[in-house]
């Protein structure tokens, strides 16, 4: 989409970066003002939130709406029953509150591996990730040393 300033393209609706947030004492997390700028371009104040073992993984309804869709016309289908069950029937639908805060009830924090406090916030571009702080920095370090191969494997794709 155009803004019309010498053509300049504006992508809406997008979740980038990485912050480091701390839950309060009841398991509140204060969403970004950018994530939260995001979440109103789908003219929405709700997440979808879905444990997926090492993160929660957060998405706007209408884009949760779009994969329901998706796994409802292919992937019953596709043999991976299982893990469709596992994302599915682990998502809980969460409000943004009045301060722009979302609740991780404990069960939630315990099935994404969320035990402390600290957690790091990963934009995703249509979703964004939850995650233990420690295990993300942990990651993180993994990843650095494999940079080069995948920016080579998505130059092969014509991605970069």
């Amino acid at each position: 989409m155009e803004d019309g300033k010498r053509g300049r393209i504006v992508l809406r609706g997008r979740f980038r970066s990485r912050s480091v947030h701390t839950l309060d004492a009841k398991g509140r997390l204060n969403i970004p003002s950018r994530f939260r700028e995001a979440l109103r371009e789908y003219d929405c104040e709700t997440l979808m939130l879905v444990p997926l073992g090492d993160h929660i993984r957060a998405y706007p309804l209408e884009i949760w709406a779009e994969m329901e869709e998706r796994l409802v016309d292919q992937g019953m289908m596709s043999g991976e029953l299982e893990s469709i069950v596992y994302m599915v029937g682990g998502a809980e639908e969460c409000p943004l509150d009045k301060q722009g805060r979302i609740l991780l009830k404990p069960g939630l924090r315990e099935e994404g591996f969320i035990p402390g406090k600290d957690v790091m916030l990963t934009g995703m571009v249509k979703w964004f990730e939850i995650q233990d702080r420690e295990f993300c920095e942990a990651t993180l370090k993994k990843v650095k040393g494999t940079v080069k191969q995948g920016i080579s494997a998505l130059s092969k794709k014509g991605l970069i």
